[in-house]
């Protein structure tokens, strides 16, 4: 129960990430490129980690490895220069990548 809890608060707190942010225009070049620079299955990811999935979770949803997982997220984390799912959901979300 107590883990059914934990995933709820942080769907939650990732749901709240959702607000107005500046429009695609005022974003610079080199947060496109970042974009540019993730794949297909990054953004998945990406998606599925905003959504408030954990490791495990995405792992089962996508019939990956836990393993593929985690690499997944370090390459993402590289590409948008962020140390941690939050700061990816927040960036992306910045960048009008989770819409």
């Amino acid at each position: 129960m107590a883990k059914v809890n934990a995933q709820l608060r942080r769907r939650e707190q990732y749901a709240q990430i959702n607000i107005d942010f500046p429009s695609t225009k005022e974003t610079s070049e080199s947060d496109q490129q970042l974009l540019e620079d993730l794949t297909p299955y990054e953004k998945q990811m990406l998606r599925l980690i905003a959504q408030g999935l954990s490791n495990k979770q995405i792992a089962e949803r996508l019939n990956y490895s836990l393993g593929t997982v985690k690499v997944y997220n370090n390459r993402i984390y590289s590409k948008l220069n962020v140390n941690n799912r939050y700061e990816a959901i927040l960036k992306a979300s910045l960048l009008h990548q989770l819409d």
